[in-house]
């Protein structure tokens, strides 16, 4: 049975889903290297541990914005 008067859902709401969904499958892998490369010694290690904490920790503020 088909329901009416139902227009579901909009640009703007599919948009913010489909952006949420796409920051959490960036925000874990960022946060997995971030705690993988944690005691890294050498340079590069600590430059892949500063980069992935900082997209980690401005994704993770933006999803805490749109979701409040």
């Amino acid at each position: 049975m088909a329901e009416t008067g139902n227009p579901g859902w909009t640009r703007t709401t599919r948009l913010l889903h489909w952006g949420v969904a796409l920051a959490i499958a960036v925000e874990v892998p960022a946060g997995l290297i971030m705690s993988w490369t944690y005691a890294a010694k050498d340079a590069g290690g600590k430059a892949n541990h500063i980069l992935a904490s900082q997209i980690h920790h401005t994704i993770g503020l933006l999803l805490i914005a749109v979701v409040l």
